[in-house]
């Protein structure tokens, strides 16, 4: 994860001395002139791997630093390392999209080689730095191993138990002098010792890069600083060998309005019970944007079939987790998969005839709206029964009691339930108090404390019982509980949830209002 900071009294470093060429660059980080830019995205295994420069010392008013020194990792186990890049060149410096250090492994000594790559499990969007300002990076994958003679770049493997020296580099999408370099500023930070992994065969291949067909998911970086991310998508269900929509969409959440959000394009990373890709899937409707302005939403429509990676036949009936994550430009990047990501559930049926329904949670008024013309969807089931009072837990019998002198203001529901029979976990409740025609207090919908599930039986008479909510006389950061009196217009909802018959999680909502109610004084 990048963080931005300050830091001041780091001394501006001279000249720098690229490729052992002798030409020297002004102390900015990069070179002038026409040249070739070194990009992120040209980054690169191979690239870096073909990088002659790492011994070279490269003073630079771009450094890049590391608090933490030398690190001791068993081989192919990803590490915490920071690696910070500081500003001293000047103010408001353009930083292009995906600016990531890459963490270099080289032999130790004068001749050093580079023999190993790991790369920032961070793919940053573009920003601007302060003069004085520093932007740390956290969290790299395992090293991987250059190819040794007759093999290919692809193949992955790590880099085997040892002493290296490790350095850092970052592309910044400025001029570089040869065309050469992968990186415009690059440091030695300390010494790398690789360790054996418990377990593994000195000849073992391990996949590159999380994403990829067999890969563990559990390497996916996090989406979580990222503007523009993919909503949470529902639980979806897909008939073998059939295109789908699993309602892909992605939502600029930042102020800015961003030229271009799509990189690469969705994919659907389709895992098992172990987290590994078992099925890829690209959309195969014309992609949207790629700007997308700010609060704006973009939707991607329909997936490809779901076929088995490695075998390329249609994968069987079951189910799955799927991950929606953004791809890089270049398929072929170090970082094929950015950070934004997303996870639901997934069943695959053979049953042509098979159709599901999403229940989504109704939307409420918000503070201080109107409640007039105000009506749930008319497929949720209603209330039968709303009730006003105060209540409190009463252990004798296990249940909520009528309390008028020491009861807090409840909402009681009364409902039938005439589904089948089903195990219920309560999800989420939400409520609206109304008066003098705007919204005086409000429950959104807040989820409720898990606890064991409970059985219904279909055609059960049902309760439940809801709070009134925070007065909405502070910010909505901030909760009050309200503290009814008289007569109010009520609306709101309970929800539980179930697996259903193909073990995706789904909703029952039970809606009420909007009803006049009438709480005791107090």
């Amino acid at each position: 994860m990048a963080r931005g900071g300050r830091r001041v009294g780091y001394a501006v470093l001279g000249a720098v001395l690229v490729g052992g060429l002798g030409v020297y660059a002004a102390g900015n980080g990069y070179l002038r002139g026409p040249a070739a830019a070194a990009e992120p995205d040209l980054v690169t295994l191979e690239a870096v791997c073909a990088w002659s420069g790492g011994a070279l010392a490269a003073p630079t008013s771009l450094p890049l630093t590391s608090p933490m020194g030398d690190l001791a990792i068993p081989a192919g186990t990803a590490s915490r390392y920071r690696v910070a890049l500081t500003n001293l060149h000047r103010d408001g410096l353009a930083l292009p999209t995906g600016s990531a250090p890459v963490l270099v492994a080289t032999t130790v000594g004068d001749d050093s080689a580079v023999v190993g790559v790991a790369f920032s499990q961070d793919s940053p969007g573009a920003r601007t730095l302060t003069l004085e300002e520093d932007l740390e990076f956290v969290g790299f994958s395992s090293f991987l191993a250059c190819p040794g003679p007759g093999k290919e770049v692809s193949d992955g493997e790590l880099l085997t138990a040892g002493t290296y020296d490790v350095h850092a580099g970052q592309a910044l999408g400025r001029p570089i002098q040869s065309g050469a370099e992968p990186f415009n500023t690059w440091a030695r930070l300390g010494t790398l010792r690789i360790t054996p992994h418990p377990g593994a065969r000195p000849d073992e291949v391990v996949p590159a890069r999380a994403g990829e067909c067999r890969s563990n998911l559990d390497d996916l970086p996090d989406g979580s600083n990222q503007h523009a991310t993919f909503d949470e998508p529902d639980p979806v269900l897909v008939h073998v060998g059939a295109a789908f929509d699993p309602g892909v969409r992605m939502t600029n959440h930042g102020p800015l309005d961003l030229e271009d959000v799509i990189q690469g394009g969705p994919v659907l990373l389709v895992s098992d019970h172990e987290n590994l890709v078992v099925a890829r899937s690209e959309s195969i409707d014309p992609l949207p944007g790629p700007g997308l302005v700010s609060g704006a939403t973009m939707a991607f429509g329909k997936f490809a079939p779901l076929v088995d990676c490695a075998s390329g036949e249609d994968l069987p009936p079951g189910r799955y987790q799927l991950t929606v994550a953004q791809q890089a430009r270049d398929p072929e990047s170090t970082r094929p998969i950015g950070t934004t990501t997303r996870y639901a559930s997934l069943a695959i049926t053979d049953d042509a005839a098979a159709e599901r329904v999403q229940v989504r949670l109704p939307e409420l008024p918000a503070c201080g709206e109107p409640i007039d013309g105000f009506t749930f969807d008319p497929t949720y089931p209603a209330a039968s029964e709303v009730r006003a009072g105060l209540y409190d837990w009463d252990d004798s019998s296990d249940g909520m009691v009528e309390d008028l002198a020491e009861g807090f203001p409840q909402i009681e529901l009364a409902f039938t339930y005439d589904g089948p029979q089903r195990a219920m976990w309560p999800a989420a409740r939400g409520i609206v108090l109304v008066r003098d025609g705007a919204v005086v207090a409000r429950v959104g919908s807040m989820p409720y404390d898990p606890f064991e599930a409970v059985g219904w039986e279909s055609d059960s008479a049902r309760s439940a019982f809801l709070d009134t909510g925070s007065d909405c006389a502070v910010p909505e950061t901030s909760f009050l509980e309200f503290e009814p009196s008289g007569r109010y217009t009520a609306a709101g909802f309970y929800a539980v949830t179930y697996d259903d018959e193909w073990g995706l999680t789904n909703r029952h909502v039970t809606v009420f209002g909007p009803v006049e109610v009438e709480f005791p004084e107090q």
